[in-house]
């Protein structure tokens, strides 16, 4: 039997909280749960992440950096960190923009048959689009969005590429995602 993790994945700082609960097996890298979050959360994967557990730092190795993480994520899966149920980790994507998480362990069972790993129980709200400018960035597109009259209206709306609705949020759509999970990891691994 695969042991799994339920993860509890806030985005920090927003208000009212923006967050998914997912189901990933105990033998992902943080590499894979990076992934995992990424398509849980809307993101593109377009920028540098980093997981922070307790004086550790874990993230991609590049030999050309020289301010590189402790530990690759690529080479440490969850069961090694040994995460139990209460315990919490800090994932960090895109230093610039800065969309820090809390990502939480909320139980290691789930009773309902699930068909893959990893799957999206459920969430709360629209994550921001990236490149918006962090929290605050993120709060006035938010409100540009809502206003046809704002001046910066038409030039956001081609920016974002279409209309933003902070509140759509769809489990399913990220499920039919995590279908194709493998496949996806294929580029990163």
């Amino acid at each position: 039997m695969l042991n799994i993790l339920v993860l509890e994945i806030i985005l920090d700082h927003t208000e009212p909280l923006i967050w998914r609960k997912i189901i990933v097996p105990t033998n992902f890298t943080l590499n894979r749960l990076h992934h995992a979050v990424q398509i849980a959360m809307g993101w593109n994967n377009s920028h540098l992440f980093e997981f922070n557990y307790e004086n550790f730092s874990i993230g991609i190795v590049y030999t050309d950096l020289e301010d590189n993480p402790n530990i690759d994520a690529r080479e440490i899966t969850l069961e090694e960190v040994n995460l139990q149920i209460g315990d919490e980790l800090k994932y960090i994507y895109d230093f610039g923009d800065y969309w820090e998480h809390t990502i939480k362990v909320v139980d290691n069972k789930f009773d309902k048959p699930i068909k893959q790993l990893p799957y999206c129980i459920t969430g709360k709200l629209n994550s921001p689009p990236e490149d918006v400018g962090g929290i605050s960035g993120f709060y006035h597109f938010v409100e540009v969005m809502k206003n046809f009259r704002h001046k910066e209206f038409k030039e956001t709306l081609v920016w974002y590429g279409g209309f933003f609705d902070p509140l759509k949020y769809s489990t399913a759509k990220i499920n039919t995602k995590y279908k194709r999970f493998e496949k996806y990891m294929e580029h990163f691994e």
